[in-house]
């Protein structure tokens, strides 16, 4: 699980006019993050967990980090979503 600092307020923000850019950019980077056989979801508000099938305990770490470097060095912006804590 993870969180989005202020990704609820923001993709609330943008949904009548950019309906849900929060939403579908948050999406398009876990796609590219994880495997296809992971399953990712939006947990709450402003909380993520993805689904680590088949996964021994030091995949699922290095899945963890490399999620958090992602999230972490991608540059946030008003129009795809929130500022994201590393």
């Amino acid at each position: 699980m993870f969180d989005i600092d202020d990704f609820k307020s923001v993709n609330d923000q943008t949904r009548p006019s950019g309906r849900g850019r929060g939403s579908r950019g948050s999406g398009r980077l876990l796609r590219e993050t994880i495997r296809l056989i992971d399953v990712p979801s939006r947990y709450g508000g402003e909380e993520f967990a993805v689904l680590l099938p088949s996964t021994r305990l030091r995949e699922a770490q290095t899945a963890c980090e490399r999620l958090r470097r992602a999230v972490g060095d991608h540059t946030f912006t008003s129009t795809t979503f929130p500022s994201a804590s590393p």
